[in-house]
């Protein structure tokens, strides 16, 4: 009997194991998909980085230049030899700084072109952007990059060199510089928007999976419930069967599919004198008597499911004999196959 309890513990037990399998492999994609969202976020975020350093360059270059300009100007009415040295450094400093960010220029948009970019220190590791697969993203770059070498066409002429002394800021310039941003502007538009597409549709995919996971879960848990009551009222009801027995006016024997005691009631001990610890597990041919057998005349009929009476020759604890109508019951499992079988004495 307290076998027979065990496996039922083992069967709920492995039963809720197969059960909450599919809730881990939901939690599992539900994990992956959050990740993977914010792996997107993290790749998608140097190409907008490097349109915004593009867009900062180019106004710098802008404000070096008019730098220039101003400077050149003013220079011919400095009369002062220190001042108009320093005057003169200011410039050269402006000329380098724009050599500088059309350098920078350069490199940004040849990035953004190739997919090297890196965005260093994020989640303790350097993240390289992907190349955009968009068209219309890639269209923009190719011309921002034209709009980035027509400027470095046109400045590097008129800034080497001593050529910087006749340089004139006009409007060429600005519609060189206008017609950059405005690119500029145009491919930073476009990153953001396609930020923003694929965030919607991570987005619905991981609310999908939440609401799977959510139904997944809610069937699971009832279903475990009907497990859980099934589980208690087939105690409850192995609880009253053990009642019944252990009450019974009859010797009861209950034994394994070996012949191996497994239970025996209150009435089997006061008439064997045999304790429940002392004849558990032991074979059942401890009570053999006469000259028929449990093991050998009883059991290969009950293994068959068969039912088996016989008036027996048994022995108690003292080795004093006593006969019993004995009558062996089998008992199935949930497979129909002989797990346990009953046996029933009645003195004579």
């Amino acid at each position: 009997m307290r076998q027979f309890f065990s496996n039922w513990a083992n069967l709920s037990s492995h039963a809720g194991a197969m059960l909450m399998a599919p809730a881990i492999l939901a939690i599992g994609i539900l994990a992956y998909t959050h990740f993977s969202w914010n792996k997107q976020m993290i790749e998608e975020t140097p190409l907008l980085d490097v349109v915004m350093e593009i867009k900062v360059e180019l106004e710098r270059t802008h404000m070096n230049l008019h730098e220039v300009e101003r400077g050149m100007i003013i220079l011919p009415a400095i009369k002062d030899q220190k001042v108009l040295q320093e005057q003169h450094d200011h410039i050269i400093y402006n000329i380098d700084h724009t050599f500088e960010s059309l350098t920078n220029l350069d490199t940004y948009i040849g990035q953004l072109l190739s997919g090297t970019t890196i965005m260093g220190a994020v989640t303790l590791s350097q993240v390289e952007a992907k190349k955009s697969s968009d068209e219309q993203l890639n269209i923009q770059l190719e011309n921002l990059k034209l709009s980035i070498n027509g400027l470095k066409e046109y400045l590097l002429p008129r800034l080497k060199g001593d050529a910087y002394q006749s340089f004139i800021y006009d409007s060429e310039n600005d519609a060189m510089f206008e017609d950059a941003l405005d690119t500029a502007q145009a491919a930073d538009n476009r990153v953001h928007e396609i930020i923003k597409e694929k965030l919607a549709l991570q987005r619905r995919v991981f609310l999908l999976f939440v609401i799977f996971f959510t139904l997944l879960t809610a069937y699971f848990v009832v279903k475990w419930k009907k497990l859980k009551d099934m589980h208690h009222n087939d105690l409850a009801d192995l609880y009253l069967s053990a009642q019944a027995i252990n009450q019974s006016d009859e010797a009861i024997i209950i034994a394994d599919s070996d012949g191996q005691i497994d239970y025996v009631n209150s009435r089997f001990c006061e008439l064997t004198g045999y304790t429940s610890n002392e004849i558990t597990s032991q074979s059942l041919s401890v009570l053999d008597a006469g000259d028929h057998s449990f093991m050998n005349d009883a059991l290969p009929f009950v293994l068959e499911g068969i039912k088996w009476q016989q008036e027996l020759e048994c022995k108690d604890s003292c080795g004093n004999n006593y006969r019993s109508h004995t009558t062996i019951s089998p008992i199935r499992d949930g497979s129909n196959n002989v797990a346990f079988f009953e046996i029933r004495q009645k003195i004579l």
